[in-house]
């Protein structure tokens, strides 16, 4: 009889080998549970029996950091009494502030292949590897609509579990990593290995074995067809939606284009219809007399002002006056006599004509000079 419960058992677990992850992980049920916890410098182990309370066994301390072989040997005996990789899953007890969750958004058709999508936007998505860490999602809320889903990624370092997983006789290497599950706790986030699919001896009981050596055939032979059909539809609706987006950005970039276009060729036609700052200081130059000096030219966006000396300060608003340029030229402070020279010191502001409002800030310029004193 018991050799027939472990046929069973074999077939049932060559069944859920055979079907897609999404499906194996529906097929899975609660087991016990070894968990450990690493609390600072110390190992504590315990057993949660079908994902109950937890029941703890021992802590002891980490060697290197007080423990010793009697430890050792203490965890090792724990580890061989309460853990079968046949049928006991294993945890892993982290703080909070090592894992790492967020919600992304996905399409629809990446349900079908979940983890094999996250690990392939893992590096997108967080700042590490897939390689690097342990990580599994969960589907929070779909938007047929948008053909959108929301989804729980939880992510832990690998330096971090496998830590703890080295302090076992079986390390780090006993456990699957496409085989890894997060729930919340109150010690932190415990990460849940499933046992390994253990592969059963031949049986005596060869008819039974065929028979089941058959049906297994004929429903992998069934099923594995509609997978790889669902798996490809999925992977072809995942590049539909990225060539849509990425049609949607392109779109969107060619519109900007167009619009910082259009404001260029405004702009250039301003440019156009407005006489130039060389103009300006032309038609300046060529009012002022030769007795003018000028220290410094601001030009604004819809006035001029001039700072220098003149023999004759006051005649230069008439001289200005007369320009087709500017107009409303006035003395923005008292015209002062320089000691020594007798010259006029004068600062005068004027505006320029409406057709020449808004041109560009000039800075200070050098004394403009023409002819023999110059100005």
């Amino acid at each position: 009889m018991g050799t027939l419960v472990e046929l069973l058992r074999w077939w049932a677990a060559e069944l859920a080998g055979m079907l897609p992850g999404a499906g194996r992980r529906r097929s899975g049920r609660r087991r016990d549970a070894l968990v450990v916890r690493l609390c600072g410098e110390e190992l504590a182990l315990g057993r949660s029996v079908r994902g109950g309370a937890v029941r703890e066994l021992a802590t002891v301390p980490i060697a290197g950091a007080g423990g010793g072989p009697r430890d050792a040997d203490l965890v090792s005996r724990l580890y061989h009494r309460y853990y079968d990789p046949g049928s006991t899953a294993l945890e892993v007890v982290i703080g909070k502030d090592s894992t790492l969750a967020r919600t992304v958004r996905l399409p629809l058709a990446a349900e079908e292949n979940l983890r094999g999508v996250l690990g392939f936007e893992m590096e997108r998505l967080t700042p590490f590897r897939a390689d690097d860490v342990y990580f599994d999602g969960s589907v929070v809320s779909k938007d047929p609509q948008t053909r959108q889903m929301q989804v729980t990624l939880r992510v832990a370092p690998s330096r971090v579990v496998d830590a703890a997983l080295n302090l076992l006789p079986g390390g780090a290497e006993q456990v699957e990593r496409d085989r890894v599950s997060f729930r919340d706790t109150e010690e932190g986030v415990a990460i849940g290995f499933a046992p390994p699919e253990v592969r059963r001896g031949s049986s005596s009981f060869l008819p039974a074995l065929l028979v089941a050596v058959n049906v297994g055939l004929l429903a992998a032979a069934v099923w594995i067809p509609i997978a790889e059909r669902r798996d490809a539809l999925a992977a072809l609706s995942a590049e539909v939606e990225a060539a849509a987006l990425a049609a949607a950005e392109a779109n969107a970039v060619q519109a900007r284009i167009d619009a910082l276009r259009a404001e260029l060729t405004t702009i250039v036609a301003l440019k156009a219809g407005r006489p130039s700052v060389v103009e300006i200081l032309e038609e300046v130059a060529a009012r002022l007399p030769d007795s003018t000096w000028l220290q410094r030219i601001h030009l604004k966006s819809d006035s001029l002002e001039i700072i220098g000396t003149s023999n004759a300060a006051s005649g230069l608003i008439e001289v200005l006056e007369s320009s087709r340029l500017l107009s409303d030229p006035r003395f923005v402070s008292p015209v002062t006599q320089e000691p020594g020279s007798g010259r006029e010191r004068f600062h005068i502001a004027v505006r320029l004509s409406p057709a020449v409002a808004g041109g560009g800030a000039v800075a200070a310029a050098p004394p403009v000079r023409r002819g023999g004193p110059g100005r």
